[in-house]
C-alpha cells in the first residue's frame, strides 16, 4: 500500500496507521526541523557554508555542499528511503554519504537516491562536489529532491533498536564532561593533524570560535589535514597525565569533504606564551615566531621568547618567557641554534598539569630588510626573507650590494595594536660581506644582475649606520626578475640616501686637498654643494678636475648628531641628520582582552638610515665612493643626453614600458649611459 502526504494531511492522521511505505512531499517546513506523525527531518548546513532552502520555483529542497539531511522514526524501523531528485538536483547530484546502512550506487543521470537498511535515524550528508551530477565535479555539490518514499519494517521485516549512546554536537562540551563518558558526535568535525594512533580534531560553531580536542586510538581512517569527519562516530572522555582525550574511537568514516587552510594553519600564539592554559590551550595547532631554541636535550627543549611586556604596575620590562617542548614526531631539529630565531608550530600537548608543545615544522625566521635595518641588532643573526636583487661588488673589502626593489612595505610592527597598513618606501640597501670566504665573494661578483630568494640567506648584522650581512657560507642565486632599482642623483639637486646605497652620480669633479663632487656647474659662483670622494674602489685622482663625470658610486654615512637648535649649525660643524627620514610610527600602547600588551624588544627603532632633505647640510654625512674603473668624462658643453629606454616600476616591483596606475618609480636609461630616477603619480 503507498500513500503521498504533504505535511497538512500528515497532521490529520493518527500516528499508529503508517503503512509500510508512505511519501512525503517537499515543503518550505523541511528546509529547518519538522515533525510529520512518527518522523522528524532535520536539514543542517553542517560544515557547508549555504543553509538549506525549499525553492518554490521547482518545488524542491536543496541541501548544499558538505550540507546533512537527518530522519529520524519513533516507530517501525525505516529499511528502505527513496528521494526522487529535481531537475537541479541531476544538475548537481553530490556523492552521498550516510552513518548506517548504504546507498546504491550512484551515477550520472540518477533520477532517484535509494537507501537500504534497518535504522530509526539516519544521517545523509552531502558531497563537496558534483560528481555524479550533469554540470560535472568542477562544481558544487547540491542534493535537491522534491519527494521522499520511505519504507518501514511494518510488516515484521525489520528490528527497531534504541540508541541511547549520549549524542554530542560540539566539541566545546567535551571539555566540560566527567572522564569515563561514551558519547556520539552528532556534527562533523575536521582534522588538524594526524599521527599514528593521534588525531586532532577541531570545529568551528555558529558563532566562529574553534574548538579542538584529540582522539587517541586506532580510528581505522587515514586522513588528510583538513578533511571532514561525518558525524556519528563514537569516542569515551578521559585525562592523561593532565591532557583531556578522547580514547575508544570507533564509527569513523572516509572524509565527506575538506576545509581550506584559513582553518587548518597554526594559530599564531607567540603573544601569548606568557599566559599558558591547559584549558584553553592544549590540543590546538600552534605557532611561534622568531623564538629560541634551548636546553636542548635528546627530545626535550624549550623555546624562548623575549618581549617588551608590562608588569602588575604597567612599567615596561624586557620579560623572557619559555614554553617546554617535545620532538614527539621526531622531526629534523636545525643543526646551529646559537644566536638564530626560529618559527616553531606543532600541536599543544600538556604533561603533569604544564602545557608542552609537539612541533611539527621548525624553520629559521626570515626577516624583512626594512626591518632588519631599522630594528635590528647589531651582531645578530638574520635570515632575509625578501627578494635580494645584486647591484655591484667592491674588491678591496669583498662586498657585495644588494636591493629589496621595495616601493611599498606592508608595515605589520604593530599588528598586536591593530596598526597594520600600507606605506610607500624607498628601496632599502645592504651590503654583504664575504671577506670570510673569498670563494663565495668570487662568485657572487660574477652574479651581478641576479636575484637571491627569499629565505636563503643570512648572515650577522653589523654598522647599522652603513648596514652589512657578514655572510660565511656560499649564496646560491638565480635569474633575476627585473632589475635592481637604481636612483640617480644630479648634485645640483638634494641627495637623500642611505648607507651602502648604489646610486648613479653626477657632479663635477675638483680637487680641494681631498678629491670632491661639485653641483650646478664649475664656476666658482654656482659651485653648490660639495661632496667627498672617497678613492677605495676608483682612483678619481686621475679624473680631470671641471670635468662633469657619471660614476656609479656607493654611499656612506658619518655618525650624525644632533645640535640643540638650529642656530648652531655651520660649516665648522657636521649636521643636524639625526632623525630617521624612513621609519615607521610608533602607535599609542594599549589593553587587548584586558591582558598587557608585549612587543618584541626587537621593535625598538635603531638609528637612522637616510639623511633628512630638510637637513641644510645633509651633503656633509655623505661620501661618495665610485666604483667604475674608468668613468666617462662630460665636458660641460655637452649637455644634450638621448633618452634610450623608459621603464615604469609600480610598488609591487613590476616593470613595463607604460605607466601603472597609481604610483610610479619611472626610470630613465640615456644614451651615454646614465639613468635617471623619478616618481609620478598616474
Amino acid at each position: 500500500m503507498k500513500k503521498i502526504f504533504t505535511l497538512a494531511t500528515m497532521l490529520l492522521l493518527a500516528v499508529g496507521a503508517w503503512a509500510t511505505e508512505q511519501t512525503f512531499t517537499m515543503t518550505a517546513d523541511y528546509a529547518t526541523t519538522t515533525t510529520v506523525g512518527n518522523f522528524t527531518f532535520t536539514a543542517d548546513k553542517g560544515s557547508g557554508s549555504t543553509s538549506p532552502t525549499f525553492n518554490t520555483n521547482s518545488s524542491d529542497l536543496r541541501i548544499y555542499a558538505n550540507g546533512t539531511f537527518t530522519i529520524t522514526t519513533t516507530g517501525d524501523a525505516m529499511t528502505k528511503v527513496v528521494f526522487n531528485l529535481s531537475n537541479k538536483g541531476k544538475q548537481r547530484l553530490a556523492a552521498i554519504t550516510t552513518t548506517s546502512g548504504s546507498i546504491a550506487t550512484q551515477a550520472t543521470g540518477d533520477s532517484t537516491v535509494t537507501w537500504t537498511g534497518s535504522a530509526s535515524n539516519v544521517v545523509f550528508t552531502v558531497g563537496s562536489s558534483a560528481e555524479y551530477g550533469s554540470d560535472g565535479s568542477t562544481k558544487a555539490g547540491q542534493f535537491d529532491f522534491t519527494s521522499i518514499t520511505i519504507t518501514t519494517d511494518g510488516t515484521g521485516g525489520g528490528t527497531t533498536t534504541t540508541d541511547t549512546t549520549l549524542v554530542v554536537d560540539s566539541i566545546s562540551t567535551l571539555r566540560d564532561m566527567d572522564d569515563g563518558i561514551t558519547f556520539k558526535m552528532g556534527k562533523p568535525v575536521y582534522v588538524n593533524y594526524q599521527y599514528q594512533n593521534y588525531l586532532w580534531i577541531a570545529q568551528i560553531d555558529d558563532e566562529g570560535y574553534m574548538y579542538a580536542h584529540v582522539v587517541y586510538g586506532d580510528v581505522g581512517q587515514t586522513y588528510n589535514v583538513g578533511d571532514i569527519i561525518p558525524a556519528g562516530w563514537t569516542a569515551t572522555t578521559a585525562t592523561y597525565r593532565t591532557l583531556p582525550e578522547l580514547k575508544n574511537p570507533a564509527g569513523f568514516q572516509a572524509a565527506t569533504g575538506q576545509y581550506g587552510e584559513e582553518y587548518t594553519s597554526p594559530i599564531e600564539n607567540t603573544d601569548y606564551i606568557g599566559y599558558p592554559d591547559i584549558y584553553y590551550d592544549a590540543n590546538f595547532k600552534l605557532a611561534y615566531s622568531a623564538v629560541e631554541l634551548d636546553s636542548i636535550n635528546g627530545k626535550n627543549f624549550v623555546v624562548k621568547s623575549t618581549q617588551l611586556a608590562y608588569d602588575d604596575n604597567w612599567n615596561l620590562d624586557t620579560m623572557v618567557y619559555t614554553l617546554k617542548c617535545y620532538n614527539k614526531f621526531g622531526i629534523e631539529m636545525p643543526t646551529t641554534t646559537e644566536g638564530r630565531t626560529f618559527d616553531v608550530w606543532g600541536m599543544m600537548s600538556a604533561r603533569d598539569g604544564e602545557l608542552e608543545l609537539w612541533p611539527v615544522e621548525i624553520t629559521e625566521t626570515s626577516y624583512r630588510l626594512w626591518k632588519v635595518l631599522y630594528y635590528g641588532e647589531e651582531d645578530t643573526y638574520y635570515n632575509i626573507g625578501d627578494t635580494l636583487y645584486i647591484a655591484a661588488a667592491s674588491d678591496p673589502d669583498h662586498l657585495i650590494y644588494v636591493t629589496d626593489n621595495a616601493t611599498t612595505i606592508l608595515n605589520d610592527t604593530w599588528a598586536a595594536f591593530g596598526y597594520v597598513y600600507y606605506m610607500e618606501w624607498m628601496p632599502d640597501w645592504i651590503a654583504l660581506d664575504f671577506s670570510n670566504n673569498v670563494q663565495a665573494y668570487e662568485k657572487m661578483k660574477g652574479a651581478i644582475g641576479m636575484m637571491i630568494m627569499p629565505g636563503t640567506m643570512g648572515g650577522t648584522f653589523k654598522e647599522p649606520l652603513n648596514p652589512r650581512l657578514v655572510v660565511d657560507n656560499e649564496v646560491a642565486t638565480t635569474t633575476a626578475d627585473m632589475d635592481p632599482i637604481i636612483a640617480a642623483h644630479d648634485m645640483a639637486g638634494d641627495m637623500h640616501v642611505m648607507g651602502n646605497e648604489v646610486i648613479q652620480v653626477e657632479g663635477y669633479y675638483n680637487y680641494y686637498g681631498r678629491p670632491v663632487f661639485r653641483g650646478y656647474s664649475n664656476q666658482a659662483s654656482h659651485q653648490g654643494q660639495m661632496i667627498d670622494l672617497n678613492p677605495l674602489y676608483c682612483e678619481v685622482t686621475n679624473w680631470t678636475v671641471g670635468v662633469k663625470y657619471s660614476t656609479l658610486a656607493v654611499c656612506r654615512l658619518l655618525e650624525p648628531w644632533e645640535a640643540d637648535d638650529e642656530e648652531e649649525v655651520s660649516d665648522e660643524n657636521l649636521t643636524i641628520a639625526a632623525a630617521p627620514a624612513q621609519l615607521p610610527s610608533k602607535p599609542v600602547v594599549a589593553q587587548r582582552d584586558g591582558r598587557p600588551i608585549k612587543v618584541k624588544a626587537s621593535q625598538v627603532p635603531a638609528a637612522p638610515k637616510r639623511m633628512q632633505l630638510s637637513d641644510p647640510y645633509y651633503y656633509r654625512n655623505v661620501v661618495l665612493y665610485p666604483l667604475q674603473g674608468t668613468p666617462t668624462g662630460i665636458a660641460e658643453v655637452n649637455t644634450t643626453r638621448n633618452i634610450d629606454t623608459v621603464t615604469y616600476v609600480n610598488a609591487l616591483g613590476q616593470q613595463q614600458a607604460t605607466p601603472f596606475e597609481g604610483f610610479n618609480i619611472v626610470v630613465t636609461r640615456y644614451n651615454d649611459g646614465t639613468t635617471s630616477t623619478t616618481r609620478v603619480l598616474h
